[in-house]
């Protein structure tokens, strides 16, 4: 994932911030980063990762040969949040 932070093409939404990047590979690869000083307990950490995870595993075909990296970068109001944030950026960019 270090070469999607460093080369990405960068989006970013009101709390999350998504980067791609073509991988020469026959499938997507996925990353999620939720710091603690956003979301500061582990269980809402926890949960905002699998509903990312969700998100990914739902749309994984149509993002075949690309690494995808979700950040979370300010304070979630909920956990689901993050989600609709990010389907909201690839919204934007269909």
């Amino acid at each position: 994932m270090a070469a999607v932070l460093a080369a990405g093409k960068r989006r970013r939404g009101e709390s999350v911030s998504v980067q791609i990047r073509d991988n020469g590979l026959d499938f997507a690869r996925f990353g999620v980063i939720v710091p603690k000083r956003h979301v500061p307990r582990a269980v809402d950490r926890n949960r905002v990762k699998r509903l990312l995870r969700e998100w990914f595993r739902l749309r994984q075909a149509r993002m075949q040969g690309s690494d995808v990296l979700v950040r979370v970068v300010a304070p979630l109001p909920d956990a689901g949040h993050a989600s609709r944030d990010v389907n909201q950026l690839f919204a934007d960019k269909t």
